[in-house]
């Protein structure tokens, strides 16, 4: 585990939590079937409740079109789809935590490692929109993350 952020911020056993939320999601974010070649998985936890879940897609949707960064970026982001989803069941996502992680290969045959997967801009908005305090991403490198 490595974590670029000043480590001094998060106890030990938030970092370990943070560490098993973001790999638990990266081994889904590479069984998803992937969008423009990204395999990108996000999650929304509360109190250690998952509230909700999306994959990046090739879908299209009205809300990822009103975060997009111009009006022809619908395309549904993992963030975008979390949020709609955890939305659906719990109207409140004040105080939660989100989760994103991309798997890539790093050449033909390869097996997925971490990859950058930090928010867009479209999706920072949507994020701090939907009141959600804290975000946890994977980057590139050997199980390297950060946080917004």
């Amino acid at each position: 585990m490595s974590i670029r952020k000043d480590s001094l911020l998060l106890t030990p056993v938030k970092q370990r939590q943070i560490s098993e939320l973001l790999h638990r999601e990266f081994s889904f974010a590479w069984k998803t079937a992937g969008a423009f070649g990204a395999h990108i998985a996000a999650s929304i936890y509360r109190d250690g409740m998952m509230l909700g879940c999306g994959e990046h897609s090739e879908k299209t949707h009205p809300f990822q079109k009103k975060y997009g960064r111009h009006e022809d970026a619908i395309h549904l982001h993992a963030e975008i789809d979390a949020i709609i989803q955890a939305s659906r069941n719990f109207r409140d996502l004040q105080g939660s935590v989100m989760v994103v992680a991309r798997a890539k290969r790093s050449g033909p045959s390869q097996p997925f490692v971490y990859g950058m997967a930090k928010p867009c801009v479209g999706c920072q908005r949507a994020i701090a929109a939907a009141g959600i305090k804290e975000v946890y991403f994977t980057c590139d490198g050997d199980m390297e993350w950060d946080s917004l």
